[in-house]
């Protein structure tokens, strides 16, 4: 399956659909001035032109998101013993994009055949926002994976996956990887500290890597990189005790249990606007945000947790309608994103209630003699704060 996200603006986006107005089912093939092909690897001839099925349109932002599942069968498991590998590129990027060169994008993905059960899938937004002039980890983000196979806590060594920056050209500055978590970080510097200003762009390339099986996925995206003077950012809230809790936290779920979970960004001065979120795991769904008083948007995360989850990834990003310090070269105000927070959940199968005292109950052996009366303190714990725990008895004396 391939994810990518386009503008909503590209004529030639536009003249396949009903008035020039892209909605969700929409399928529309993807194309540029280099004619995008998805390149299986196994020869000249082998590739194919996608067409996506929209998933999501954000009319603000001017993007829409789409998937498409291609299918094709390699003569032989592996390429002289080394796996397959199967690329899409093409062109155009964005003209903002500083680092641009000729507008080209190729990303690649290793088609294991012989050893891996999953490939990584990468969860992130296409936009990443940082400060310019900022190097600390917290002007950073995450570059999340998940596959279907078991969380990374489930293992003895807690990974599953290393990271390996593939692409950053000039005028970019050298930013930082760790290759055991996904965290880049690194300082950028804005391209006009005062408006009025185009969006200040910078596009990368990241490689997602199974350290078990070798199997490999690339994600290409933006960083938009903030001038000083914007401050009305988005900054995501987790205080509640229903809140998600972000990375590097994970949020601990019991398959086929129903879970509603607090989503909330807090405004500066203006109110959000907008919510955006990578693809949602089946059965949840993401409510409307709704902004209130002091500029807080609340939303809902609603997560029906089907029997085969073990590991899911979601990333969430909030933007407002943008400010007098961060305009266009037409006096246009440019929506001011978020930081993107992702959210990883680990699910696993409901435990069992346990005596917490006595400790041993059921090899216990107490001595009463006739006559005497004989009393235990039973207390039992679950684990699962969505349960309820009853204690019963069966097979008393008389």
């Amino acid at each position: 399956m391939q994810r990518s996200a386009w503008s909503t603006e590209f004529q030639p986006y536009k003249d396949q659909v009903d008035g020039g107005v892209i909605r969700v089912g929409d399928i529309l093939r993807i194309q540029g001035l280099g004619d995008p092909v998805l390149s299986f690897g196994d020869g000249p001839a082998s590739f194919q032109i996608v067409k996506a099925t929209v998933t999501s349109v954000d009319h603000l932002l001017k993007t829409w998101v789409g998937e498409a599942t291609v299918a094709h069968t390699y003569a032989m498991m592996s390429n002289q013993g080394q796996p397959w590998m199967a690329s899409f590129g093409g062109c155009c990027r964005d003209p903002d994009v500083k680092n641009r060169n000729s507008g080209y994008f190729n990303v690649s993905t290793s088609v294991q055949l012989t050893q891996a059960n999953y490939s990584p899938i990468i969860a992130m937004l296409p936009r990443q926002t940082m400060m310019g002039g900022v190097s600390s980890r917290a002007n950073g983000f995450w570059v999340p994976g998940f596959d279907n196979g078991i969380h990374p806590g489930e293992l003895p060594a807690g990974a599953r996956y290393s990271w390996e920056i593939k692409s950053q050209a000039p005028p970019m500055r050298p930013l930082n990887v760790d290759a055991n978590t996904g965290m880049i970080w690194g300082s950028l510097d804005a391209c006009q500290t005062q408006a009025p200003s185009t969006a200040c762009l910078y596009a990368m390339r990241v490689a997602v890597k199974d350290v078990a099986s070798g199997a490999t996925s690339e994600v290409d995206f933006e960083i938009e990189v903030l001038p000083s003077a914007v401050t009305d950012i988005p900054l995501y809230v987790n205080t509640s005790a229903n809140a998600l809790q972000a990375l590097p936290a994970v949020n601990n779920v019991y398959r086929r249990y129903s879970y509603t979970k607090g989503v909330h960004f807090q405004g500066v001065s203006l109110g959000i606007i907008g919510l955006q979120s990578s693809v949602l795991p089946q059965g949840a769904n993401l409510s409307t945000g709704v902004t209130g008083v002091g500029g807080r948007m609340t939303s809902t995360l609603s997560w029906t947790v089907p029997r085969d989850t073990q590991w899911r990834v979601v990333c969430l990003q909030a933007y407002n309608n943008g400010t007098q310090a961060y305009r266009d070269s037409h006096n246009r105000s440019l929506p001011v994103r978020s930081k993107q927070v992702c959210v990883d959940w680990r699910g696993s199968v409901d435990p069992a209630p346990q005596w917490l005292s006595p400790v041993n109950l059921s090899s216990e052996v107490r001595t009463v003699y006739m006559g005497e009366q004989m009393s235990l303190d039973l207390t039992a714990q679950d684990k699962n704060a969505m349960d309820a725990v009853d204690i019963s008895a069966s097979n008393l004396p008389l």
